[in-house]
């Protein structure tokens, strides 16, 4: 939601400036371990990905 919507919304909402360095410091972090995991996956932003984790089961035992 842009942040003009959601202070219509919300008149008394608290705003808190972001830090994009920290952000993608850790979603570098995070694409680390899931690179290291997942056969396929999309980096969508700083703090979205989508994983295929077809058949994943067979490897981590999911299923029990």
């Amino acid at each position: 939601m842009p942040m003009k919507m959601a202070l219509n919304l919300c008149h008394d909402a608290t705003v808190i400036r972001g830090d994009m360095n920290l952000y993608s410091k850790y979603s570098r972090l995070v694409i680390g371990i899931i690179a290291g995991k997942a056969p396929l996956y999309e980096k969508a932003s700083v703090d979205e990905h989508y994983l295929d984790i077809t058949g994943i089961d067979r490897f981590w035992g999911a299923l029990k």
